[in-house]
């Protein structure tokens, strides 16, 4: 006869079997879809039939592993991607709704943004913000950008502050001047900023605002798919002290080519904290830098990386930017191939840095350049090397 203990053993194997397929079905039924449309309402479920309205608030709500599936449609928004329960590893998405396009615009008309002008001294005018618009970043006045200066004591001719304290707006025009019948648009700082980890982000259009379309800010485990960011005043996709980061088949055009507070190129990843860093099959075009500095404007930079960090550049096409097609600046063991190359370097400032740019002597530790397609214009070099 068979011991006892056998089969002791074998129901319980048997149990622990179902156990453990239980708990992944339940982590799996867990993950949940939920709707965002520009014709919904945030006291709604966030169902397909009763969708969410304001990317922020859809947010707060989801939980780590959902899906926000965003309907065709023009937003006004501007969100921190911050869930408030940790990750733990757990994917969680945000993607267009298939064969639909939302767009977030960050522009907003005067009325909308801010209360009726007030002058407070001969060249002073205040209005209160809007308290919906916590995030907005920049002024432009008849078409022209207004730089914004961090202190009150820093105003100037054709200069503005916001005053956080007291949520208003405070502008500097010389002559008496009054911004009432002026054309006045102010814009929102970033479409997104990504501040916690394992996001995807696919499908969205992101344009008109003041930083950057997209922004990764000192977080890990990024993907940023098949989206479009233009007109931005900064960078179409800005990633400050990330790491493992994928940035693929984007499209980043015109940023920075209306004015803003410039540093803008198309896809540019700053102080990158690691290695496995993925940027592929992009499209970066006529990218400028609107500032006084004249240093960007590239199709895609990867900058003053830490480290060890380091990325893979592929078989992305950069053409028709300001600055270079592709900026390595004091950044190791960067890999390029595959790329196509071409008109880059058109601000007369930076002509001189060529299609492809590598700076400082960092920069060559585990360089790879190869299989790059690349063709530069009479009187700018495809490849510049700088100590």
């Amino acid at each position: 006869m068979e011991p006892s203990f056998r089969k002791g053993t074998d129901r319980m194997g048997a149990v622990t079997k179902f156990v453990a397929i239980f708990l992944l079905i339940s982590a799996v039924s867990l993950a949940t879809d939920y709707y965002l449309s520009p014709t919904g309402s945030d006291s709604n479920a966030g169902s397909r039939a009763k969708p969410w309205a304001s990317l922020q608030q859809a947010i707060w709500r989801i939980r780590a592993g959902d899906t926000l599936v965003v309907r065709g449609g023009r937003y006004t928004d501007s969100s921190f991607a911050d869930l408030r329960v940790p990750s733990s590893g757990k994917l969680t998405t945000i993607r267009a709704e298939e064969n639909e396009t939302p767009v977030f615009d960050g522009r907003l008309s005067k009325d909308k943004a801010v209360h009726e002008w007030q002058r407070i001294s001969e060249n002073l005018w205040s209005a209160k913000l809007h308290p919906k618009w916590k995030r907005i970043d920049g002024l432009w006045i008849e078409g022209k950008y207004v730089k914004r200066v961090k202190t009150l004591a820093e105003l100037a001719k054709n200069t503005w502050w916001i005053d956080k304290e007291k949520s208003q707006a405070v502008l500097y025009i010389a002559g008496g001047h009054s911004p009432v019948g002026m054309a006045m648009e102010f814009r929102l700082h970033s479409m997104m900023e990504v501040d916690t980890p394992f996001w995807r982000i696919g499908g969205i259009t992101a344009q008109y605002y003041n930083y950057a379309g997209f922004v990764i800010s000192s977080t890990h485990d990024v993907t940023i798919i098949d989206c479009n960011s233009n007109h931005n005043g900064g960078a179409g996709i800005e990633g400050d002290e990330a790491s493992r980061v994928q940035i693929l088949g984007n499209e980043t055009a015109y940023n920075g080519a209306e004015g803003g507070p410039g540093w803008a190129s198309g896809i540019h990843l700053w102080r990158l904290g690691s290695s496995e860093n993925l940027i592929k099959g992009n499209r970066a075009y006529r990218n400028w830098d609107p500032s006084e500095h004249h240093t960007d404007g590239n199709g895609i930079a990867i900058d003053k990386g830490q480290p060890g960090s380091g990325a893979e550049v592929s078989h992305n096409t950069s053409f028709e930017n300001g600055g270079r097609g592709i900026d390595i600046n004091l950044s190791p063991n960067v890999r390029a191939h595959h790329n196509v190359l071409y008109d880059n370097a058109r601000d007369p400032h930076v002509q001189e840095f060529g299609e492809l740019c590598v700076s400082g002597t960092i920069s060559s530790k585990g360089l790879s350049l190869y299989e790059n397609t690349i063709r530069a214009r009479e009187g700018v070099q495809p490849i510049v090397f700088y100590k």
